[in-house]
């Protein structure tokens, strides 16, 4: 990964998995980090900006996108990582999977950019 020194990157379902792995690369090429996960985890990043945001709910992603463009003065990077999937046949999933995931991939990704 090139150098992003000076940039500002927003990363969803950051706490674990790919969320967390593309948040280290990041801060490894020098980008100043906002991390939203519903655990709220920093992972050991310094100078983070991290606390608990479900995607799920515009106000608290909101919050963590508002912090982390005040606090290193706007955002550069939005990596919509946070999500979730059902498996088995479409028509047989439980309405409230259904809602989840339109919630969770859908809607929260687009709170997110519009919060950025």
């Amino acid at each position: 990964m090139s150098s992003l020194e000076g940039r500002v990157a927003v990363v969803t379902g950051a706490s674990r998995g790919i969320g967390a792995a593309v948040a280290q690369a990041l801060h490894q090429a020098g980008a100043k980090l906002g991390l939203a996960s519903r655990s709220g985890d920093d992972l050991g990043i310094p100078d983070a900006v991290a606390m608990p945001s479900d995607v799920r709910d515009p106000e608290a992603i909101g919050r963590l996108v508002s912090a982390t463009a005040e606090k290193f003065g706007g955002i550069d990077i939005v990596v919509v990582n946070a999500g979730v999937g059902s498996y088995g046949p479409f028509l047989e999933m439980p309405f409230e999977e259904l809602e989840e995931i339109i919630d969770t991939n859908v809607k929260g990704a687009l709170y997110t950019v519009r919060g950025a």
